[in-house]
């Protein structure tokens, strides 16, 4: 998985967890444990913004 470094450096990430009527955020160190948990390994990498 590749992270853009903006988004790994937020205090928190924002998804819809496969339903659009919710919002799950999550801090950094919880998402790394859970990439962890569930075998997935990251990237983190600084995208140009355009």
């Amino acid at each position: 998985m590749l992270i853009d470094v903006d988004v790994h450096t937020a205090e928190s990430t924002r998804c819809r967890p496969l339903i659009n009527t919710d919002t799950l955020s999550i801090d950094k160190a919880n998402m790394e444990k859970f990439l962890a948990v569930t075998g997935h390994s990251f990237e983190v990498i600084d995208i140009p913004v355009r």
